[in-house]
């Protein structure tokens, strides 16, 4: 159940890709984005930084792919996921600051990358200490059911 989980997130992955090649094409296009066009606060284009997101987004994918079998995999795609969505903030923050509004493919792509590292957080970190208390409960009520049964007690 874990691995079908896993697999979905990788296909946000992939369209996130999508939508970051869709952001090159728009980028890559100099009327197409006035608000994209403005900024001017990295010395890097703004085609590479979405060619970049392209790369990290199907890294990413298969890592995710892999990462039911090992855990260090896991962990490794929540790092590069946290790593990811605070670039894709900064980007956003910084975009906005200095030209007074977003570029929506960049801040759809941005807010996959956010949505991605909060699904893997729920499902890395959360999720399974969840599962390990409901066990401890379970087990607690049956211990006490069991003692009850043993002293005569009716349930």
């Amino acid at each position: 159940m874990l691995a079908n989980r896993f697999n979905k997130i990788a296909v946000l992955c992939l369209l996130n890709a999508i939508l970051l090649a869709h952001t090159t094409w728009v980028r890559y296009n100099a009327n197409s984005c006035p608000s994209c066009n403005q900024v001017s606060f990295l010395k890097v284009n703004g085609i590479y930084i979405a060619i970049l997101g392209i790369v990290v987004s199907l890294v990413l994918a298969a890592i995710i792919l892999f990462a039911n079998r090992h855990t260090s995999l896991q962990y490794l795609a929540l790092v590069i996921s946290a790593i990811s969505a605070s670039f894709a903030l900064y980007l956003q923050i910084a975009q906005f600051i200095l030209s007074g509004r977003f570029c929506f493919p960049c801040l759809a792509a941005a807010a996959v990358f956010y949505i991605i590292f909060c699904i893997l957080v729920l499902e890395i970190l959360i999720r399974p200490r969840f599962s390990i208390a409901k066990g401890i409960i379970r087990d607690h009520i049956a211990f006490r059911a069991i003692n009850r049964i043993k002293a005569g007690d009716s349930l």
